[in-house]
């Protein structure tokens, strides 16, 4: 087809690197790049920064590398997280920044095989093994992955797991009650998690807990030292906060 931006990606990847009947050649290199980015190729996008990055075929840019590294990134490439994480560590081509490279780490590590095996068994889980879908969700919810928290919070929350809850000593409806208050304080802790993250569907679940009283909940009043907060151990209270942890 003409004009494919794969077939451009792909032709300059052959000039960049050379074959034994066709001689290297990092200007035509550069110029496949170009067409495939243009066109809409993600790997074009990340091979044109790479270009700009080190000068090759073309005058080095940290700038034009950042911005194709940024374009690849908006399409889901993972190495272009990878490279631009780089790049803010050590302010190349933009201002220095640790949290931007933080945060571009985490999605690199989030897109790994690792998670992504265990989060679609975690799925695959969901309906008929509730409890294990839940354990697997906990593993990388620990692990820091915010979808994770989310849905693992969404099983205890609705009752449908009730994996760290121990029943002994109640009856039927008493285990039932308390599972149920367990599993909101749980749901509560990986809700704030992932809400620590910028989740605002566990933002506004967290808004519930507090408007309802569900979880572990706190009451302020007024002491002598106005900056002295009780916490009502009943956790009955006409103004309920999340507890911090």
């Amino acid at each position: 087809t003409h004009n494919d931006p794969l077939g451009h990606n792909g032709l300059g990847f052959l000039y960049f690197k050379g074959t034994r009947s066709l001689a290297r050649d990092v200007k035509l290199a550069f110029k496949h790049f170009n067409e495939s980015a243009f066109s809409g190729s993600a790997d074009g996008m990340y091979n044109l920064a790479s270009m700009y990055l080190t000068g090759a075929g073309t005058q080095q840019s940290f700038h034009h590398a950042v911005l194709y590294y940024t374009q690849a990134l908006d399409r889901g490439h993972t190495p272009a997280a990878y490279s631009l994480a780089l790049m803010h560590l050590n302010g190349v081509g933009t201002v220095r920044d640790c949290d931007i490279a933080v945060d571009l780490l985490k999605k690199v590590c989030e897109r790994g095989d690792w998670v992504s095996s265990k989060l679609v068994e975690a799925h695959e889980y969901a309906e008929r093994d509730p409890e294990r879908s839940a354990l697997l969700f906990l593993k990388l919810a620990e692990a820091g992955h915010e979808v994770s928290q989310m849905n693992a919070a969404h099983l205890f929350d609705s009752g449908q797991s009730s994996l760290l809850y121990s029943s002994e000593g109640s009856d039927d409806e008493g285990r039932s009650v308390d599972a149920r208050h367990h599993g909101r304080i749980v749901a509560q802790r990986l809700y704030e998690m992932s809400a620590e993250q910028g989740s605002t569907s566990s933002e506004l679940r967290l808004g519930d807990y507090s408007y309802y009283g569900w979880g572990v909940s706190a009451i302020f009043r007024e002491t002598p030292d106005a900056s002295v907060a009780q916490v009502d151990p009943a956790g009955e209270s006409d103004l309920t906060l999340p507890e911090l942890y």
